[in-house]
């Protein structure tokens, strides 16, 4: 069966963020991937960028030296690590939900 990755996650993203919410997908260097605005759509001027400069809240948990696989500063950002395969922690996705209130 042969799927469309890309696809997928933009369906997954339109799907499940409301109304004031922002969806990233970045790499293990925590640069994003894909950006998706309920408000404004699909985004491509923060497309290859540093989540840390969009999302400041998450800076830390993307760095390199950090080892936990989610985050939450229980208000607005929600973070979490994908791990792609186990036995190479370094490499995963990341996903980071933002609410604007």
């Amino acid at each position: 069966m042969e799927i469309d990755l890309d696809e997928t996650i933009r369906e997954l993203l339109v799907t499940t963020v409301e109304a004031g919410e922002n969806a990233y997908v970045v790499d293990n260097e925590g640069m994003v991937l894909l950006h998706y605005s309920r408000d404004h759509n699909f985004q491509q001027g923060s497309v290859g960028r540093d989540i840390g400069e969009l999302v400041e809240a998450v800076r830390r948990f993307f760095s390199p030296d950090e080892r936990a696989d989610h985050f939450s500063d229980g208000h607005q950002t929600y973070a979490l690590k994908v791990r792609i395969d186990p036995r190479h922690t370094d490499e995963y996705l990341g996903v980071v939900l933002t609410i604007e209130k």
